[in-house]
């Protein structure tokens, strides 16, 4: 028996989650209400259901490989008089990618972070305590610069 496979989604008609089917080459539609549009807007959606459907992809994911065993195993079963099965795709709400954005902004600070580190570890590479500070104020380094640098650096 086939695979019957269903995206739980958000439905604008029905303002709630929703099981909906792609069946064959058409759009997606609605299983409660038959509506086909697929197009939502995060921000209608009431924070506790985002919450929840959140962790339902999350558990999705995490129970992925164990499901694909799952279904490997039962498909070398007897095909007569087993009903069809039914996967039920989790929707992530564009969450994947807006945690991709703050990964790719988290890696863009690191980077200049340790660019900023590595600019003076070289400004001032050799200075010892009683050494004129390199920010050229006259100071020596240990009275200047020396615990602002050694925080950063270290």
């Amino acid at each position: 028996m086939p695979t019957k496979r269903y995206t739980r989604t958000w439905c604008s008609t029905c303002k709630e989650f929703t099981l909906h089917h792609k069946p064959f080459e058409q759009e997606f539609k609605c299983k409660d209400c038959g509506d086909s549009s697929k197009t939502y807007n995060p921000k209608d959606i009431p924070d506790d259901k985002y919450r929840e459907q959140i962790e339902r992809w999350k558990n999705y994911n995490a129970n992925k490989i164990g499901n694909l065993y799952l279904n490997f195993a039962s498909s070398n079963s007897s095909f007569l008089g087993s009903s069809p099965k039914v996967e039920i795709i989790e929707d992530d709400l564009g969450y994947e990618k807006r945690r991709n954005e703050l990964y790719a902004k988290e890696q863009e600070v690191r980077k200049a972070k340790k660019e900023e580190q590595e600019r003076l570890k070289s400004l001032y590479k050799g200075l010892t305590r009683n050494d004129k500070c390199g920010c050229a104020s006259g100071l020596k380094f240990k009275n200047c610069c020396q615990s602002k640098i050694n925080e950063i650096i270290y």
